[in-house]
């Protein structure tokens, strides 16, 4: 029978039970308020298998949904227990449960409770087809999900001690909480939370080092148009600035990494402000590097790629070397010659730039051809841009200039002062060549002089 009547109850004490078999039926009390002064002192059973039972301003004490109706439950205040096994849609807006009230949603279909406040009840959902929704609730109590989907947002949420979690889930269920405050009641802090299936937690409040979240993580991503942190504001950009008063775009937090919607990613920001451990172009300014993986590319503002090394040598103002050793050489033959030796190179981009300073103490034995001084270890000569003469030739005549590319002058110290010209002779060696105060050139041999000081630049691989 579809009665399509409306119920209206006057203000008073009634002891009775009530069980609600007829179709969209509506049962109000006369004063819109949670309970009003309507006082039914009994339970009511909902066995209805259509259309809709709405309850209204009124106080009972235990709620059964065996039907499968749809029931709304409006400004009402529930002394007992609400059980709903039927598989109707349940909505449930602005009631308070009191006491030792228990929720139990055993029956499939969609539930919604929003604005409820509960003083000590436990809330249950036991069935796979389930889906509830709470929202803007203040004090609900612990929540456990057996089987089904439970959405829980804008909620203060209470466990009834530190030992009981706010929220149990069970394997193979969805449990979304956003927005969330979970409290202990005996001491009011974050509660914990015990999550075994499908879960995700945004902008929530709860006891992260006690919780056990051994289910799968959904890892939803929450979008903000704009973010404002202590007086600055993230707005939209194309790459990632400094927070201070700056801005990002479309950025997600994901394990230690900030990530732009171009998938540029800086690892591991530290709070000196020092980008470490890059392993991929990035776009930098202002920042420190360490520990850069081999080949890695950096990114300027206007895309040109600079190799690590030299971009860090650039960083660093020329960083210039400790004191190295170089081989002194012949062409014929190698000297064994006594020296005090302070020499120093540094590189900017692929120029090696080196300074050598010896001087002979007049100790070991002399060598032949004309004298050689070795580069430093690890550099060698890009013969692709220089001219290289490793046979020597043009030293047949004392008198005439070395064929290969001029790289370097400095000055010697023999009887009197001469101008050094420097040469390459091969990959990682340098010849000395001299020109006399009459300006005619000759060879430096490998023997004993008093001192000298050279300077040379010479492109390196």
């Amino acid at each position: 029978m579809n009665s399509g009547w409306q119920i209206v109850i006057y203000p008073g004490t009634y002891t009775e039970n009530i069980t609600i078999s007829q179709n969209n039926l509506s049962i109000v009390g006369t004063n819109n308020e949670i309970g009003g002064i309507i006082n039914l002192n009994g339970n009511i059973t909902v066995s209805s298998n259509s259309t809709s039972i709405r309850l209204c301003s009124l106080t009972f004490n235990n709620l059964t949904i065996s039907g499968s109706a749809n029931v709304y439950l409006k400004d009402c205040n529930i002394n007992g227990n609400i059980s709903k096994s039927g598989g109707g849609y349940f909505s449930v807006n602005n009631i308070v449960c009191n006491l030792i009230s228990t929720i139990s949603i055993t029956g499939a279909g969609n539930c919604n409770f929003s604005t409820y406040s509960s003083l000590g009840a436990s809330f249950t959902v036991n069935n796979s087809s389930a889906i509830i929704n709470i929202s803007n609730c203040l004090q609900m109590a612990n929540i456990n999900v057996i089987a089904g989907i439970c959405s829980v947002n804008n909620t203060v949420l209470y466990a009834t001690n530190s030992s009981v979690y706010a929220i149990n889930s069970s394997v193979g269920t969805f449990v979304y909480v956003s927005n969330l405050s979970c409290v202990n009641g005996n001491d009011n802090l974050p509660a914990k939370l015990n999550l075994l299936g499908f879960y995700s937690i945004t902008n929530s409040n709860y006891n992260r080092s006690t919780s056990i979240l051994t289910g799968t993580n959904l890892g939803r991503i929450s979008y903000f148009d704009a973010l404002n942190v202590g007086g600055g504001t993230l707005v939209d950009t194309s790459s990632i600035q400094t927070v201070q008063n700056k801005t990002m775009s479309s950025m997600k937090l994901s394990a230690n990494q900030i990530i732009t919607n171009t998938d540029k990613t800086i690892n591991f920001i530290d709070s000196n402000d020092t980008i470490v451990n890059l392993n991929s172009v990035q776009t930098m300014t202002n920042k420190t590097l360490t520990d850069c993986a081999a080949n890695t590319q950096l990114t300027t503002d206007n895309s040109t790629k600079i190799a690590t090394t030299a971009f860090v040598h650039l960083l660093s103002a020329y960083p210039i070397s400790s004191n190295f050793t170089t081989i002194i050489g012949g062409t014929s033959t190698n000297p064994t010659l006594g020296t005090s030796q302070k020499n120093y190179y540094y590189v900017i981009g692929k120029i090696l730039y080196v300074n050598y300073g010896i001087v002979f103490d007049g100790t070991g034995s002399n060598g032949t051809g004309t004298m050689t001084l070795s580069l430093p270890s690890g550099f060698t000569v890009d013969t692709t841009k220089i001219n290289t003469d490793n046979n020597n030739a043009a030293l047949t005549n004392a008198n005439s200039f070395y064929s290969a590319t001029k790289i370097g002058y400095g000055n010697l110290v023999i009887s009197y002062n001469l101008i050094a010209t420097i040469y390459s002779i091969d990959t990682n060696k340098i010849l000395l060549f001299f020109t006399n105060y009459i300006n005619t050139s000759s060879r430096l041999t490998p023997s004993n002089h008093n001192n000298f000081n050279i300077n040379i630049s010479v492109p390196i691989q």
